[in-house]
């Protein structure tokens, strides 16, 4: 999972996400084509740190 946290450099998509309690997630995703190249996030928050660990996982 390490080697998915952290910010993508020059994504192709992002998005950021807070939620009611403040904390802040935000996903970036870079394409060859039309399959994901590299993904990556960041996170403040506890909780939204274990439930994209569990959503990469998958």
């Amino acid at each position: 999972m390490k080697e998915n946290y952290g910010a993508v450099s020059g994504p192709d998509a992002y998005a950021r996400l807070t939620d009611p309690c403040g904390d802040t997630i935000e996903f970036y995703l870079k394409f060859n084509k039309a399959r994901i190249k590299k993904s990556g996030f960041t996170t403040d928050g506890y909780e939204l740190l274990w439930f994209t660990v569990k959503w990469f996982r998958r």
